[in-house]
């Protein structure tokens, strides 16, 4: 599919790092086109995501990085969005599904993040605006209280 041709809105500061669950059962092999379709079905203009954590921990790149996203109500306009590939069992129940590659791939990408935004707070969606997957809220605390060089 690629990414549309628009005129970015740049942002202007990045106060947050946000990860998200793309809430995507694990057994389908998504990516970011997968969810720019969605997205874009959706009425957004493209995927809202900067970033998005496949499950064999292939980085996809949405939203370019500079660009205001569109994955928060609240801080769109401050925030870069990651997001991962999982998070919901079959009955679309939250779950625990991310793979270790995943986590282990998403901690260097927040790492690089943090080094070029290091005034950036690393959260979840769901500590920003709720939700029930309580797994993000706790990847967000374990990066908070890592080191950068200890990510890997």
């Amino acid at each position: 599919m690629g990414v549309p041709l628009i005129a970015w809105t740049e942002r202007e500061q990045t106060n947050y790092i946000v990860l998200h669950g793309a809430n995507t059962a694990p057994s389908k092999k998504y990516g970011a086109d997968h969810l720019r379709g969605l997205h874009m079905r959706q009425g957004l203009l493209d995927i809202g995501y900067h970033y998005v954590i496949r499950m064999d921990g292939i980085i996809d790149l949405g939203r370019p990085s500079f660009s205001v996203g569109n994955h928060t109500e609240t801080h769109n306009e401050d925030s870069i969005g990651v997001a991962l590939i999982g998070g919901i069992d079959k009955d679309y129940n939250p779950e625990d599904n991310f793979s270790s590659l995943q986590i282990r791939v998403c901690k260097g990408l927040v790492a690089t993040l943090i080094q070029m935004h290091p005034e950036a707070e690393i959260v979840s969606h769901n500590e920003l605006e709720g939700g029930d997957n309580e797994f993000m809220n706790s990847v967000a605390s374990d990066f908070r209280g890592s080191p950068l060089g200890e990510f890997d």
